[in-house]
């Protein structure tokens, strides 16, 4: 009885409605920020790969000691901190999360 009455209430019932459409509203804030991330892995992905065959072909390059080899491949190794030293600014520091190795892969330093 205690219950019927509750759900009839017409205060409770517009609450309600609000509760429903705040849910449906961060549900689908969640699936656009998961699509977003989901693009962005897959970007990043693809551009780590690109920059493993850049190093594999420094490697393997005739000259590998040669001056333009070896600036790339500073380039390539060179850590978030040192990116962001030519503009005084620390790229880690909004995220720390970018600043974490890549997992045991081998090839490209720290991202």
């Amino acid at each position: 009885p205690s219950r019927r009455k509750a759900s009839t209430n017409p205060k409770i019932k517009s609450e309600m409605v609000k509760l429903a459409e705040k849910n449906e509203s961060l549900e689908n804030e969640l699936k656009r920020i998961s699509a977003t991330a989901r693009a962005i892995e897959s970007e990043r992905d693809f551009y780590f790969k690109v920059l493993l065959k850049v190093e594999t072909a420094c490697k393997n390059c005739e000259d590998p000691s040669s001056p333009t080899i070896k600036g790339i491949m500073e380039i390539l190794y060179s850590s978030n901190e040192e990116a962001g030293k030519d503009k005084g600014v620390d790229l880690t520091e909004e995220d720390p999360g970018l600043a974490k190795s890549t997992g045991g892969e081998e090839g490209i330093g720290t991202w």
